[in-house]
């Protein structure tokens, strides 16, 4: 984004990429999978986990979305203005709501 997007916009950083990751990232949220020492001896856990792994991306993404975060960090006067309209925001988007959705 250009310098007088992003002052226009207030709009200070973008960014959306799909979520496919997260379903190999470990429960605990750590970014460490496996520990370097199975890949170099090779061990046998090591290459059944890291086929798994091969399979959610080369097989199962083909056929599957697993969604798309879209993460955008705005600046302080962008906030505020949000902060202040949002009763209004929030008030008229239950307002169009379809009566089935009560």
């Amino acid at each position: 984004m250009s310098v007088k997007h992003m002052q226009r916009s207030h709009v200070i950083f973008r960014s959306a990429y799909n979520l496919a990751y997260e379903v190999t990232r470990p429960l605990d949220n750590n970014r460490e999978m496996f520990h370097d020492s199975d890949a170099y001896t090779l061990d046998p856990e090591y290459l059944y986990y890291i086929d798994q792994i091969s399979d959610i991306y080369t097989q199962d993404a083909c056929n599957k979305s697993f969604g798309v975060r879209d993460e955008v960090r705005i600046g302080g006067e962008a906030f505020i203005s949000i902060v202040e309209d949002l009763d209004y925001q929030v008030i008229t988007s239950i307002l169009f709501l379809p009566p089935d959705v009560f």
